[in-house]
């Protein structure tokens, strides 16, 4: 706050929003007060007083707050088996105009995407469950470097071993066996033999 008009010492009832109002007497410098507000405020000076004379001409000041830029982020599928190629959209849900998004896996190389339009997306392959992070977004306005994450599950892929039969095989007879060695719930095993002209399919239920 600052003196235009007066002169020597001085006071300034001040209040925020027309809250508790707080007198600022002030010899050389002048004064200064620290808000942190989500929205939008008035700042209001109810009475200056100098050496002389006392002006109680309310005088306000309205200050606009610029909400926090906020990214979502979807990937095509979660959770996705293991080593398919999923893509990442990321998206501003809150702010305006052109926007930029710090994003790394797993806490990895950081990528900075500049966005002027369209939603920037990335493509991610893993053989195991991930992290997508995005650590800080802007937009026109202002910086977010609150920490915005979404955990992709990766599903194994199935594996089976064939069991080689034990003994002598009669005409007619099927003794294969299959044996699931990674994967989980029902499956189905396809397979062709001889010269693979016969495929045959099974289904198995878990037990």
């Amino acid at each position: 706050f600052a003196l235009t008009t007066g002169s020597g010492n001085w006071s300034a009832d001040v209040n925020i929003d027309g809250s508790s109002t707080e007198t600022y007497h002030v010899t050389s410098d002048n004064p200064t007060i620290s808000v942190n507000k989500t929205s939008g405020y008035a700042v209001n000076v109810t009475g200056v007083t100098d050496e002389n004379c006392t002006n109680t001409t309310p005088e306000t000041l309205t200050v606009t707050i610029n909400p926090l830029p906020v990214v979502s982020i979807t990937p095509d599928a979660n959770p996705v088996c293991a080593g398919t190629l999923n893509t990442i959209t990321f998206a501003l849900t809150t702010g305006s105009g052109s926007w930029t998004a710090d994003v790394n896996i797993d806490g990895s190389t950081t990528e900075t995407y500049q966005v002027s339009n369209l939603n920037p997306t990335i493509s991610v392959s893993k053989t195991s469950g991930y992290v997508v992070n995005v650590t800080s977004i802007s937009d026109e306005n202002c910086t977010n470097n609150a920490l915005t994450s979404i955990s992709v599950d990766v599903n194994p892929l199935p594996q089976v071993r064939v069991l080689a039969p034990v003994g002598d095989i009669c005409p007619g007879e099927n003794p294969l066996e299959f044996d699931l060695t990674a994967g989980t719930g029902n499956w189905t095993v396809t397979y062709t033999v001889n010269d693979g002209t016969a495929t045959e399919t099974y289904t198995f239920t878990e037990s």
